[in-house]
């Protein structure tokens, strides 16, 4: 009985010590899964910064390039727009050579025209031999013109009208030119035309070089052109020493260079626009 008493222990010893092995082991097992799995994830993590910030790089390169893409788009735009401008000025520069050009010929054409009539008068044939035309009481007369006819927004008060000129050649005194160009009387402002006008184109140190008479005179601007055009129908033009001729085909017209934004700005109910 007493024999077995220490076999019995020793064999719970080693059952326990069995068991706190294998305890152990499952612990280690355990553990080495768990270490397994933190690697994994740790391993996953990685990835995933890794391809975050691969992405994030691609991003960048993207709208790098975006921005590069949009800032030349920017310069080509800037380009085109300031090559447009040049275009722009250089056609206001050509149409205000064109129509000086024109007002050379116009005079031209006007002087030839009074010289004709002035042979007329005094009976003398024509360039080609011919007698000039008319009856035996001498050459026909033209017929005056019409007067223009007003509508019932007119403004015919001297002093409105006086406000309105006054307006108005604050808007010419603008413009770029070698003459200075006022109008110095209207009879009447009938929408955005005045009527039985007088204007005036000195010499910038003040001597009159043209002063126009017309029954009617408007004013159109062009913003793409920056001009401003003066455009009369029915008169005369007059010379320094008092030497007067009709418009040729009774129309007659002079073009301004202006700024356009300023002479726009100031939206005057006698100024017109043309174009955008």
């Amino acid at each position: 009985m007493n024999g077995r008493g220490p076999r019995v222990a020793l064999l719970l010893a080693a059952v326990a010590a069995a068991g706190l092995g294998l305890l152990a082991l499952a612990a280690r097992e355990r553990a080495a899964e768990a270490e397994r799995r933190a690697a994994a994830a740790e391993a996953a993590l990685r990835d995933a910064g890794a391809r975050a910030e691969a992405e994030r790089g691609a991003d960048r390169r993207d709208r790098a390039g975006r921005e590069a893409r949009l800032e030349e788009a920017e310069r080509w735009k800037s380009a085109a727009l300031r090559k447009a401008e040049d275009l722009e000025q250089a056609l206001g520069d050509a149409r205000v050579r064109i129509s000086r050009l024109e007002t050379e010929r116009s005079e031209a054409r006007a002087e030839a025209e009074e010289a004709r009539r002035a042979l007329a008068a005094a009976g003398a044939p024509g360039a080609d031999g011919t007698a000039p035309p008319g009856t035996d009481d001498g050459p026909a007369a033209a017929p005056p013109p019409k007067a223009p006819s007003l509508g019932a927004a007119a403004v015919t008060d001297p002093g409105q009208v006086r406000k309105l000129l006054d307006g108005l050649n604050a808007l010419l005194a603008l413009a770029d030119e070698r003459e200075a160009w006022t109008v110095a009387s209207a009879e009447a402002a009938d929408g955005d035309r005045l009527v039985r006008a007088v204007v005036e184109a000195r010499a910038r140190e003040g001597g009159l070089s043209r002063s126009f008479r017309a029954e009617e005179v408007r004013f159109v601007l062009s913003p793409a052109a920056r001009t401003l055009e003066v455009r009369f129908r029915d008169g005369r033009v007059t010379y320094p020493g008092d030497r007067s001729v009709d418009f040729p085909d009774g129309r007659y017209s002079a073009i301004l260079a202006v700024d356009p934004v300023a002479i726009r700005n100031a939206a005057h109910p006698l100024v017109g626009v043309s174009g955008p």
